[in-house]
């Protein structure tokens, strides 16, 4: 019986990890975008997919550490410490969000351009319509 449960959470440490894996990719493009169009607005939402990265890295590393067994030192064995990491997650966020309000203050008190097609050509993947705005020139339909 803990066979199949063991290999369920083999499972969702590979996915996980793959989950962390391509969310960073996505991340570094974000990164790139938002640097080179001057775009606060892709580098904010970088700075959200750094965040969903580290949890996703973190949630990764605390799937291997926690199958660790109990030793003398640690007799509860490494469970601990997911709780250890959704802690770290939750300050992360907090961390990111104040360099962003911060960032958002600095820009409203000295604007600079936005370079827009670059922006868009970043924030919107090829085949991305779906996240066109209704056209109220035609009802709200697009």
């Amino acid at each position: 019986m803990t066979g199949g449960h063991g290999h369920h959470h083999h499972n969702n440490e590979r996915r996980v990890g793959w989950a962390a894996l391509l969310t960073g990719v996505f991340m570094l493009g974000e990164i790139a975008g938002g640097i080179f169009s001057g775009s606060l607005a892709l580098i904010a939402d970088a700075g959200h997919m750094f965040a969903d990265f580290m949890a996703l890295t973190l949630a990764w590393a605390a799937f291997r550490i926690a199958r660790r067994p109990a030793n003398w030192r640690f007799s509860f064995g490494f469970d601990r410490f997911q709780i250890l990491v959704a802690f770290v997650n939750g300050l992360s966020l907090f961390a990111i969000a104040g360099w962003i309000f911060y960032e958002a203050a600095m820009r409203l008190a000295s604007p600079h351009d936005v370079l827009g097609g670059t922006m868009m050509a970043v924030a919107r993947p090829p085949g991305g319509e779906h996240h066109r705005l209704p056209d109220p020139r035609r009802g709200g339909a697009r």
